[in-house]
């Protein structure tokens, strides 16, 4: 076994002549000894990259990296990948609940003020409540991916038609079919 080539090292070598430590140094630095830096603290991290006002009861937005959802992504030494507004809750509280909702419905704060505790169910009856919700938009033949339409799945229902015909009229599965007169699927259709 061939080892590091720095002098006091006795880590297997990888490339180069160094180790896997010396050998990053070596690609990142230029010299396999460099000193490397350490990451600042979480708390330093997190607070470095949010807008914060003056004033302790306005919004404080996340300034980076934010996912598709909108909602900030941080990424900690502690907890892993974890939501921004999720972490400030985290950091002025000392734990993590099962969500956290705003209560100022903005996505982007991350002002601990802002932030409460909740459940998932909590946290949809707010949603609901608050009309955040896009349920009509996505039912039924609104929804991008519907093959059929109201009147459609009325007569599927109404039909004492075999299955496979259906299917094969309709141009879906006969577990589409299934479903619709189990009531599994299109429940908003009477």
């Amino acid at each position: 076994m061939r080892g590091c080539s720095i002098e006091g090292c006795e880590a297997r070598h990888r490339a180069h002549g160094f180790c896997n430590v010396h050998y990053q140094r070596w690609l990142k630095k230029g010299d396999p000894l460099a000193e490397v830096q350490l990451r600042a603290p979480d708390h330093i991290r997190f607070w470095n990259k949010v807008e914060r006002t003056s004033d302790p009861n306005e919004c404080w937005h996340w300034r980076i990296k934010k996912g598709l959802n909108a909602y900030g992504q941080f990424r900690s030494k502690e907890l892993g990948p974890v939501g921004a507004h999720r972490f400030a809750f985290y950091l002025a509280n000392g734990f993590l609940p099962e969500e956290t909702m705003h209560t100022c419905d903005v996505r982007s704060c991350v002002n601990p003020r802002h932030l409460v505790a909740g459940t998932r169910s909590e946290n949809m009856r707010d949603m609901v409540a608050k009309q955040r919700h896009r349920k009509d938009y996505y039912q039924g033949a609104d929804h991008h991916m519907a093959k059929l339409t109201d009147d459609d799945v009325r007569a599927i229902r109404a039909s004492t038609e075999k299955n496979r015909p259906l299917a094969d009229r309709y141009g879906v599965k006969i577990q589409t079919i299934r479903a619709i007169q189990a009531l599994r699927t299109w429940k908003h259709i009477d």
